[in-house]
């Protein structure tokens, strides 16, 4: 019986009785906003908020000979999966992370134990970094639209609006 636990386009993390492909330690995401800063010669700069930068995301994979079926064939897959960038939705558990695909941009590997008998390390520690992929920007501003229509929607900015119209009428 395996459990899946995620997976990155047809790479699948996952653990069972007889193989592990597994996250390591702990899944890390970095997002922030895009800001650019305007520097007047005289008097105080200004800045402004222009949507987000492309989140970034680090895990890290250990692969051990007892407990995997050749890791390097594991390891294979990965780098050729960033080699040939490919990109995919990442999904940990039932969650699919960040609202786009994304394609690999590094794998720093450790490998320790070399086997003479298999001619493979017995362990191999990777630290993989993703990348977001916005393969067509157009469809992030129509998200980015929608969401602000939601909240207009909602009366998030409706309230706003309607208490500038009782100001003006009621004056």
């Amino acid at each position: 019986r395996s459990i899946m636990i995620g997976s990155l386009g047809d790479i699948v993390f996952y653990a069972s009785d007889l193989n592990v492909f597994s996250l390591k330690k702990e899944l890390s995401r970095s997002r922030k906003a895009k800001i650019t800063q305007h520097e007047p010669i005289y008097g105080i700069g200004k800045i402004r908020q222009q949507g987000r930068e492309l989140m970034e995301v680090s895990l890290s994979i250990e692969l051990i000979s007892g407990l995997t079926k050749f890791p390097s064939k594991h390891l294979q897959m990965l780098k050729d999966f960033m080699e040939l960038g490919k990109f995919a939705p990442l999904i940990i558990g039932f969650n699919i992370i960040g609202e786009f695909p994304f394609l690999i941009t590094g794998i720093e590997e450790t490998l320790s134990h070399f086997n003479v008998v298999t001619g493979e390390f017995d362990f191999i520690n990777l630290d993989i970094t993703l990348l977001e992929y916005v393969d067509d920007p157009l469809r992030y501003q129509k998200k980015i639209e929608y969401k602000q229509s939601v909240k207009t929607f909602l009366g998030i900015e409706y309230e706003d609006t309607v208490k500038k119209l009782q100001k003006k009428v009621f004056k």
